[in-house]
């Protein structure tokens, strides 16, 4: 099954903002490939129970283990400032809606990799 994406639609001026939509869009439907290409060796991934994922297959595991692909996903933000960004929206899996939220720490201000993923779900 496809996932069904909405995206944002804010960031037709914002490289930076569409990286961030991308790469939540990645996180969530467990997109192994471009997850390897914006890593960083040394990025963390940190979940709001406490557990941190660190290196790039610690990683690719715990994304991995968030569940299959949602149905439908909807990204309602994808707000960057210098080497921050923030996504959010909705994901439906089983029939159930529940809401996301991605804090995105970029290894520099160019915003081409990600040094550490804080996600926040329903």
């Amino acid at each position: 099954m496809k996932t069904k994406i909405t995206l944002s639609g804010e960031c037709g001026n914002s490289p930076k903002n569409a990286f961030a939509e991308k790469v939540a869009v990645a996180v969530l439907t467990s997109d192994a490939e471009m997850l390897t290409q914006t890593l960083t060796g040394d990025c963390v991934v940190a979940f709001p129970d406490g557990r941190e994922a660190r290196g790039v297959e610690a990683a690719l595991a715990a994304i991995a283990e968030l569940g299959a692909a949602p149905e439908a996903l909807t990204i309602t933000h994808a707000i960057t400032h210098g080497r921050v960004g923030a996504v959010n929206g909705t994901l439906v899996r089983a029939g159930k809606s529940v809401g996301f939220a991605f804090f995105l720490d970029f290894k520099n201000a160019k915003a081409d990799s990600i040094a550490a993923i804080r996600l926040y779900r329903d």
